[in-house]
């Protein structure tokens, strides 16, 4: 407020309170100061802006009779109005040159405050009554073009309600304007996603000969329709227009819709064809399209890369976006069992397209978006506190009340029920959902199937009760509802509810589940569930075992729906049928390879990269397939099948060395083997149903150790065996006793060897399996430290032993190992003839084994002590015929 403000407004009112207590002699003076005062007051009314209070004031003066007034004060009144006039002519002409520089928000403030001086009649008293109406709405006018222009659609839906402007243009005969007036209004409604309101005034537009958008407006009603699933009107209406007379831009825009159409019926080619003829329309837009198509061809990587190239488009962005996010959550549906950190990078990419798509949307875009945002918090529970989650969307809830429906408030509210930490808090959630029932909601169901969901892991009978209910109240739901799409809804519940029951009572062989989902995809074969309903009676079929069937319908899926978003598992479950059917194929193997390839992240791809080749082919050592486990992609790496795929590895490099006489070639070998068998323990110790695999590596890789004479290293694998608090299978526990006892052999420790191959040959005794092949190869070696210390009769009470037990079932190769053992006794007491008569036995049994050469090594030893060289030298030529044998591969010295 200025000085000099301040200074006439203390003066006049000191003026007026003295100004009553003095004559009526005065009064002329005073009145004509008064007027003097307001032209004053008035005056800097203006000069402060303060337009209102000065046209106050400019009403009081012109109500003032002509003869009360002087003629300079007259003069003064005239001059006051053309100021007043002059100020208003100012701020419309600044409103218009802000709103030709493009900035509606400024143009808009202008142009609202014109509005409420016009509403408040605050306009020279000059202008005539027609004049003033006409100056208010054509201010409306203005002031509706920038609240759209900026996208302020509501500001511009709520100006243009006001006050019957439409029907003033109307009557005024301002035809063209009226339609101007229409149309923008039904724009508004479009942006906001109102699309019936919009679909009616563009057909009004349309249908008026008077209105120069009508092929604008019939292009527009036919996107309306289409928004409204009202493809065949949409179609229609496409095809009154005459092409050869549109401009650029609408035919750019009829192109766009019947593109969108296409893609609606599944017409992709048509839909390339039509998007290939776009030529001049700006990159952002043609990338949009691109994306759309990828999106319904099911490519979402695609689809991801070129709506983000469209989301710098204003006229695409919220539509990009609501794609974008709804991509990202179906990316982290597929990798929820990658790990965790690429599930997260899709979850918060999702959220971050929501958050924008909040503060740049209408309407069902903007409701979708807060329950999209919802998800997605939602869905990083499994990474943080279910409780932060809980805070979080609790706030999000406050937040988004006013701008929500009721439905999406019950989805949101479910969301939270389902964070709740404890049983009970989770139950008073639920209760207070079902209990408000939300009627009119095609959801109301879903409480029953989320709590049944949860409580079947905690309380199998209250959570398979509230599943029943569930499915009851969707069957009812059917039969009352109106609409198609919540009669589809209603149903689809019903059948995973039946489903999660299924999976609950493991009652595969019930015939409910498969007729209900037959009956769905038959019923409803362009419902975005009908693939689902497809593939889940082709697992409900692999789970009964009926390979023919199942692979039926996987076949039928793959084929019809190259992008459905569970190819993956389709693919596998197909290549497991054939499988079953044919044995291994190259079909299988080829649907193997596609899932493995075309899938990498899948929890399937691991599986399907080691099935590719049967498992006969990794045991018989086959060179391809070892290279093809060998060569298993490093994404796989924490899956479990790798830890198989690294112990076959290892087995395959350890086979190929003997167990005397390594090259270096073979230390190579042997070192593979050892990293091998390491990875194969580290990776199946990090899964429970793995740990029998991961103590067969520990026991293998030191087995590879022994081979390569590094003891230390072997006693360090086996120690684990020794200090392992589980009970442990019996094989391992024999054959680290065995490793142990072999050990001690090999380093001279004969007391240490004899109190391992005493402790296996009593845990055999124990476990009641004496007839082991470990048990008999320890009571032989025993027996062999007794002979070496003398103890021939201990020496060949064993042998007796182990060759009952040998009798139980054994190898007949364990047999010659006896023999041998018990004919070095024999030499060792001086007892030749009869070592001899063994080894003649040995020698002459029909069992292939190398072990009948060491018998025939031993022989010429016993001849050569009893001076028959001569027959000793041909037992060694007869040797190396049949290629020699190593005489250290058993320890008997």
């Amino acid at each position: 407020m200025s000085h000099k403000f301040l200074l006439v407004l203390i003066l006049y009112h000191i003026y007026l309170s003295t100004a009553y207590t003095k004559s009526s002699n005065n009064e002329k003076t005073y009145h004509t100061f008064e007027i003097q005062l307001k032209i004053h007051l008035a005056d800097v009314h203006l000069n402060e802006g303060k337009i209102e209070e000065a046209l106050g004031l400019f009403r009081q003066l012109v109500r003032k009779r002509k003869r009360e007034l002087e003629p300079q004060e007259r003069e003064k009144i005239v001059q006051l109005s053309y100021k007043i006039s002059l100020h208003i002519d100012q701020l419309l002409s600044q409103a218009e040159n802000l709103f030709k520089d493009k900035k509606y928000n400024q143009a808009g403030l202008l142009y609202h405050q014109l509005k409420l001086l016009c509403k408040k009649h605050c306009l020279p008293h000059t202008l005539s009554k027609q004049s003033r109406r006409q100056f208010l709405y054509s201010i409306h006018y203005r002031l509706a073009c920038c609240y759209f222009l900026d996208g302020e659609y509501q500001k511009t839906v709520s100006t243009m309600s006001e006050g019957g402007n439409e029907s003033y243009f109307l009557l005024k005969g301002h035809k063209k304007l009226f339609w101007q007036w229409t149309f923008m209004k039904g724009a508004a409604y479009k942006k906001m996603g109102i699309h019936k309101q919009a679909r009616e005034l563009f057909s009004a537009c349309a249908q008026s000969s008077d209105c120069s958008l009508q092929k604008e407006a019939q292009v527009e009603a036919a996107f309306c329709a289409f928004q409204l699933r009202k493809n065949e009107i949409a179609q229609r209406e496409l095809s009154l227009l005459n092409e050869e007379t549109l401009s650029d831009d609408i035919f750019t825009h009829t192109s766009i819709l019947k593109i969108l159409l296409c893609v609606a019926e599944k017409e992709f080619d048509s839909a390339h064809k039509a998007l290939d003829t776009l030529t001049n329309q700006p990159a952002s837009q043609h990338a949009f399209l691109q994306g759309y198509l990828s999106y319904a061809l099911g490519d979402l990587d695609t689809a991801v890369i070129h709506f983000e190239k469209s989301i710098h488009d204003p006229a695409r962005a919220t539509d990009a976006l609501y794609f974008l996010g709804y991509i990202y959550m179906e990316m982290a549906a597929r990798s929820a069992l990658s790990p965790f950190q690429e599930q997260l990078v899709y979850i918060e990419r999702a959220k971050n397209c929501y958050e924008a798509l909040i503060s740049h949307s209408y309407g069902h875009k903007k409701e979708r978006a807060y329950l999209g945002l919802g998800l997605a918090l939602f869905a990083k529970a499994q990474y943080e506190s279910k409780q932060v989650t809980k805070k979080k969307l609790e706030l999000l809830l406050s937040e988004a009340s006013p701008n929500i429906s009721e439905k999406i408030h019950y989805e949101l509210s479910l969301l939270i029920a389902e964070c709740c930490e404890t049983a009970e808090e989770s139950r008073e959630h639920y209760s207070v959902l079902l209990d408000k029932r939300y009627q009119p909601l095609s959801s109301y169901p879903k409480a029953f199937f989320m709590r049944g969901s949860r409580l079947v892991e905690e309380d199998a009978h209250l959570g398979r009760a509230m599943l029943q209910e569930a499915s009851i109240i969707a069957a009812q739901r059917q039969t009352i509802c109106l609409k198609p799409k919540a009669h589809e809804a209603y149903r689809w519940l019903e059948i995973l509810s039946l489903q999660k029951q299924m999976l609950v009572d493991r009652s595969y062989s019930s015939e409910t589940l498969p007729h209900a989902l037959h009956g769905f995809f038959t019923d409803y074969p362009e419902s975005p569930y009908a693939n689902d309903a497809v593939h889940y009676l082709a697992l409900l079929y692999w789970k009964r075992q009926e390979y023919a069937q199942s692979l039926d319908l996987l076949q039928s899926l793959l084929i019809h729906f190259p992008f459905y978003h569970k190819r993956d598992e389709a693919l596998f479950f197909a290549a497991r049928n054939l499988e079953q059917l044919y044995g291994k194929t190259e079909e299988s193997s080829r649907l193997y390879l596609e899932l493995y390839s075309n899938f990498p992240s899948s929890v399937y791809a691991p599986e399907s990269y080691f099935r590719y080749y049967s498992e006969q082919e990794y045991l018989s050592g086959s060179e391809k397939a070892l290279l093809h486990l060998r060569n298993m992609p490093e994404s796989m790496s924490d899956s479990p099948i790798a830890a198989v795929a690294s112990f076959y590895v290892g087995c395959h490099f350890k086979e190929l060395c003997p167990d005397k006489n390594i090259s270096e070639a073979h230390v190579k070998y042997l070192t593979k083997a050892i990293e091998a068998f390491e990875l194969a323990q580290t990776r199946g110790a990090a899964f429970p149903h793995l740990q029998l695999l991961s103590l067969y590596s520990a026991l293998e890789k030191a087995k590879t150790y022994f081979i390569l004479g590094n003891y230390e290293q072997c006693e360090q694998s086996l120690l684990q065996f020794k200090t392992q608090k589980e009970p442990l299978p019996t094989k391992l526990v024999q054959e680290s006793f065995w490793l142990h006892a072999r050990m001690h052999m090999l380093k001279g420790q004969k007391n240490e060897a004899r109190e391992e191959l005493e402790a296996l040959i009593e845990y055999c005794t124990l476990i009641e399996e004496p007839a082991s092949e470990l048990n008999i190869q320890a009571l032989c070696s025993l027996a062999a430290i007794k002979g070496q210390e003398g103890l021939f009769e201990d020496a060949h009470v064993l042998l007796l032993k182990a060759e009952e037990l040998q009798k139980g079932g054994c190898s007949r190769e364990l047999l010659l190992e006896i023999w041998i053992n018990k004919s070095e006794i024999y030499r060792r007491e001086g007892k030749l003839e009869k070592a001899m008569a063994l080894l003649s036995k040995a020698i002459n049994d029909d069992c292939a084994s190398s072990l009948r050469i060491h018998a025939m090594y031993l022989r010429a030893e016993i001849y050569e002590l009893k001076g028959r060289k001569d027959l000793a030298a041909k037992q060694l030529e007869a040797i190396a015929k049949k290629g020699g044998i190593s005489k250290d591969r058993y320890v008997y010295e």
